[in-house]
C-alpha cells in the first residue's frame, strides 16, 4: 500500500512513477527492503519533487509469515485472534523518493489463524469533521476491538461505514484507502 503527497496532477504522476518503479523491481527480489531500496534509488533519481510513503509486505501462504519493510507509510495494525491484542507493525524508514540511499530493513511476524493485518492510508484517521476533531486511531482500534468478530469484508465496509457515519456531511479531503488480509483457518 502507498500514498503519495499531494493531489491532482503531480500527485498523478508521482503514482505513475511508484507504480513503474514498482513494477520494475518487485519480482527480482523476494525481501520487501531489497524492493523498497531500489524503488527509492529509482523514486530519488526521477522525480524532482514530490515523495511516496510505502508499506510493502510478502505474505507467505504454507508458513504464514508476513515479512515486511515500510517507507514511512503510517503501520499496518495487526489483530490477533489469541490472545486478543492489536499491536502496530512499525514503519522503520522514511518515505521514498526524496533521499538515496536509505537503508530499509524487512521484518517477519508469524501469523495465526484468524489473525488479521489492516493497511490504510492516513486519509482514514485524519478525516475530520471539524477544525480539530479527526476520526484517528483511538475509533479505528475501538472499532476493530468491538468488531473482532466479524469476516474481513464485512469489517472493512464496516469501518469506512463508521467513518462516513462520523464525517456526516463534512467533505472527504483525502483518499481513503483500507484493504485487510485475514489468515485463513
Amino acid at each position: 500500500i502507498a500514498d503519495v503527497c499531494g493531489h491532482g496532477i503531480t500527485a498523478a504522476f508521482i503514482t505513475a512513477m511508484t507504480k513503474i518503479a514498482f513494477q520494475t523491481v518487485c519480482f527480482a527480489s523476494g525481501d520487501p527492503a531489497v524492493v523498497l531500496e531500489q524503488m527509492n534509488r529509482e523514486l530519488t533519481a526521477n522525480l524532482a519533487n514530490g515523495f511516496v510513503t510505502v508499506f510493502y509486505g510478502v505474505y507467505d501462504l504454507a508458513k504464514r509469515t508476513f515479512t515486511y519493510a515500510s517507507g514511512g507509510h503510517p503501520p499496518v495494525l495487526l489483530q490477533r485472534r489469541s490472545p486478543p491484542e492489536i499491536s502496530e507493525l512499525r514503519p522503520q524508514a522514511t518515505f521514498l523518493g526524496a533521499f538515496d540511499p536509505i537503508a530499509f530493513r524487512a521484518e517477519t511476524v508469524q501469523l495465526q489463524p484468524g489473525d488479521r493485518l489492516l493497511f490504510y492510508t492516513d486519509g482514514l484517521f485524519e478525516s475530520q469533521r471539524g477544525p480539530e476533531e479527526e476520526f484517528g486511531m483511538e475509533r479505528v482500534r475501538a472499532f476493530l476491538e468491538q468488531e473482532a468478530g466479524r469476516d474481513i469484508q464485512p469489517l472493512l465496509d464496516g469501518l469506512l461505514d463508521a467513518l462516513m457515519d462520523f464525517l456526516a456531511d463534512a467533505p472527504v479531503e483525502d483518499d481513503i484507502t483500507i484493504v485487510g488480509l485475514a489468515v485463513p483457518g
